[in-house]
């Protein structure tokens, strides 16, 4: 499974859509380009903003694999 801009580049070739147009969309000049090409750090807005211009959707999942890591660790914090 790839990482986030890698599935927001993807999204992006299969619109058909250049960083530069999807800087139209946003009014951010160069700054897509930059995030997808990895000289600046994809942040939590510009995440949002550029699901809503690629019309996807974020969605948080619990990760069974470090729910199991966590599991005694949680135990530990809980309050008793």
């Amino acid at each position: 499974m790839g990482d986030k801009v890698d599935k927001l580049r993807a999204r992006a070739f299969e619109l058909g859509l250049s960083h530069s147009a999807i800087d139209r969309l946003l009014g951010k000049a160069g700054y897509t380009n930059k995030v997808m090409n990895r000289n600046k750090r994809l942040g939590a807005k510009f995440e949002a903003e550029l699901c809503a211009v690629l019309a996807l959707k974020s969605l948080l999942v619990v990760d069974p694999e470090r729910e199991a890591l966590m599991q005694d660790e949680w135990e530990r914090q809980r309050r008793k």
